[in-house]
């Protein structure tokens, strides 16, 4: 009961709109309430094909999906239940659907593997399973592979296959499955004497097939002429429908249209022809006279004729037509609203539908109608997150609880708009900086996103219970230091330009020394810990440094050496009454050894020799060996006689050649020993706590 019309540009999104009864839900738009103006399907951006029913509608959607909403007391939603819904539902186990067709109390669908499904009523053997059980799950209708089309009706289904033949199923009390009986069959069969079809289309006791010349056949009921062969006798056979007063044959048909028991035929000259009940108007020629022959619909306003058309759609008892403007134009039936020009009188001629103006698609259900639009894309959304925020750590915790405003959205999708926003608004943060995503999406394929981030500031005083402070020496990573090794604390001497300064000194006993002026740099990092309760937080690594200036003997040539032998640093947390940090005053102190020292040679020259202690003493006294090596210098030297200690006198080598020892070591040409004191009182803006 649908015809599609496509050709608009790409760059547009589909909305499907629906108007009329709501008895059961079937307007798709979350209330039972009718409407005789069109009102927007929920959730049917993805929308691309819709087909409706006597009490329910279906639609496929973009990803080959299934929706279907509306009455569902013969599972013919197929979501697994017998619950009516005035939303989409989607159906279940069913995938790659590319056509739907709905019957009264029935639903089919037809899948990209050219297999069909159906669901729902099974009385008359609709569902083409070979039982006559009902079920609100899609089943295989059975031997069908090869299916490009389909088509239900009252309580039977059609097929057209790709070799251009027809199958029929179901009920076929008046011979609507066109196979020569009125026996019932819950297979398809094969329709006669049908070949090269392009369109079938299953009214409620009838059926229709366009053949690729343009005419077309009917068989089934025709109480109302609805077979449009000039009787209103029922045929079990196909039968070639009539042209226009009864002369000659239909043709130059290009798309047909099945209602319950009136029929719609497209021209290829844009113009509608019309047959079988007109109870309510539903041909459109002006009149309320059913015709068994074809009659031409009239144009909007009773005027004229109707042409323009690009696709035609007929409902239970009412008929749509598509213009190539996009507006859509209804006649008929409007008891419920279905024509949607915004009141409920019957029409015999066409009526604008009210605010379509891009449609590509119609469909005709029972008393309801339905259209997809396609708009143009809103302007894609914009979202303000809120300024970035500050805050202290709870009491007690290591983060905070944070509570934050929704971002602000403008988005002009007539779906609605979803947002979210991660980590969301009341989470824990941990201390430190988080970035807060917040993301808007709507159905029209519009997205955006804008950040913010979140600092959870600690502060020392609220790490609960008896807060303790404790202060020690690190590296510049945090890693804690013994302050006596060498090296934990840089000390040394800082280049002067121009080298070190001469200064003369006096001394306290009258004397002048000049002794040189030397600055030394003392340099590290300490960690300041406060921990209470359960958690524990440190600063990151503090800096401290203090340049001092000694006057020491240190002349050319000579180096400064500094050694720490003792170290203390002591931390205070300052808050004020309401436990804000405020301030942090550290006090380091510190004994220093700072040395001169030079390296010098010592050279030793000198001769002797004595026996080795394992000769025997019994023997005499020996003479000197020439084997003996020479490590004193002779006698007559000066440095010889600095070692008269001896007890015995080194005997002289004469004719030796003497040896020369070189020892390398170093002076110490002055020293001293101070203590230095360091205080350094910081602020909350030049304090760093962690975790």
């Amino acid at each position: 009961m649908s015809t599609d019309h496509y050709g608009k540009e790409s760059r547009y999104y589909m909305t499907t709109f629906s108007w009329g009864n709501n008895e059961f839900g079937q307007l798709g738009d979350g209330t039972n309430i009718d409407s005789n103006v069109p009102v927007t399907v929920s959730g049917s951006v993805n929308f691309i094909a819709i087909t409706g029913g006597i009490f329910h509608s279906l639609s496929i959607l973009s990803d080959g999906l299934v929706r279907a909403w509306g009455a569902n007391y013969s599972g013919q939603l197929g979501d697994g239940t017998l619950n009516d819904s005035n939303i989409p539902e989607t159906v279940m186990a069913l995938m790659n659907a590319i056509e739907v067709a709905a019957g009264v109390f029935h639903s089919l669908a037809l899948l990209s593997d050219s297999t069909v499904r159906a669901w729902g009523d099974n009385f008359s053997g609709q569902l083409g399973d070979g039982t006559f059980n009902s079920s609100t799950v899609p089943v295989s209708v059975i031997g069908l592979t090869d299916a490009i089309a389909i088509s239900a009706g009252l309580n039977h289904s059609l097929a057209l296959l790709n070799d251009g033949t027809v199958r029929a199923w179901g009920g076929n009390f008046f011979g609507q499955l066109g196979n020569g009986t009125d026996t019932t069959s819950n297979v398809p069969v094969t329709v006669i004497g049908l070949s090269n079809v392009i369109a079938i289309a299953a009214g409620g006791g009838h059926s229709l097939a366009l053949l690729d010349e343009g005419t077309v056949r009917s068989w089934g009921e025709n109480s109302n002429g609805e077979l449009g062969d000039g009787s209103t006798t029922d045929r079990s056979i196909p039968v070639q429908v009539v042209g226009t007063g009864g002369s000659g044959f239909l043709n130059n048909v290009i798309a047909i249209a099945a209602g319950e028991f009136h029929n719609l035929a497209l021209l290829n000259d844009g113009t509608v022809l019309t047959w079988g009940n007109n109870e309510y108007g539903q041909l459109g020629d002006g009149t309320n006279t059913s015709s068994n022959v074809p009659v031409q619909v009239l144009g909007t306003g009773g005027s004229g004729f109707l042409n323009n058309v690009v696709a035609i759609a007929a409902g239970g008892f009412h008929s749509l037509a598509l213009l190539n403007d996009g507006t859509v134009v209804g006649w008929g039936n409007n008891e419920s609203g279905q024509l949607g020009d915004g009141n409920n009188t019957d029409s015999d001629f066409p009526v604008p539908v009210s605010g379509l103006t891009n449609s590509i698609t119609i469909a005709g259900g029972g008393d309801h109608s339905l259209d997809i639009q396609q708009l143009p894309v809103p302007p894609l959304p914009v979202i303000t997150c809120t300024a970035d925020i500050f805050q202290l750590n709870d009491p007690g915790q290591c983060g905070a609880i944070v509570n934050y405003p929704p971002p602000m959205v403008s988005d002009q999708c007539p779906e609605g708009f979803t947002v979210s926003c991660h980590p969301s608004s009341g989470s824990f943060f941990p201390v430190g900086t988080m970035t807060v995503t917040c993301t808007v999406t709507d159905p029209c394929g519009g997205s955006a996103s804008c950040l913010f981030d979140v600092t959870v500031i600690p502060n020392p005083c609220l790490v609960g219970g008896t807060p303790r402070v404790a202060c020690f020496l690190t590296d510049e990573n945090g890693n804690q230091l013994d302050p006596l090794a060498e090296g934990s604390i840089l000390c040394r001497e800082i280049p002067q330009m121009g080298g070190r300064k001469n200064v003369t000194m006096s001394l306290p006993n009258g004397q002048t020394k000049r002794l040189q002026k030397v600055k030394v740099l003392k340099k590290g990092f300490v960690v300041v810990e406060v921990s209470g309760g359960n958690i524990t937080m440190k600063t990151l690594p503090i800096p401290f440094q203090a340049v001092e200036t000694f006057f020491l003997c240190a002349h050319a040539g000579t180096s400064v050496h500094c050694e720490i032998t003792d170290f203390e640093c002591e931390a205070t947390i300052i808050c004020d009454a309401n436990q804000n940090f405020q301030q942090l005053d550290l006090f380091i102190s510190m004994c220093q050894s700072v040395q001169t020292e030079a390296e010098i040679i010592v050279e030793i020259e000198g001769k002797l020799c004595e026996p080795r202690k394992e000769i025997s003493t019994s023997c005499p006294f020996p003479d000197i060996p020439p084997q003996c090596s020479e490590v004193f210098p002779p006698a007559t030297s000066s440095f010889a006689k600095s070692i008269s200690y001896l007890e015995k006198p080194v005997p002289l080598m004469k004719g030796r050649q003497q040896e020369k020892i070189c020892i390398r070591t170093s002076k110490v040409y002055d020293w001293v020993i101070r203590p230095i004191d360091i205080t350094l009182r910081l602020d909350i803006n030049q304090v760093n706590f962690i975790c």
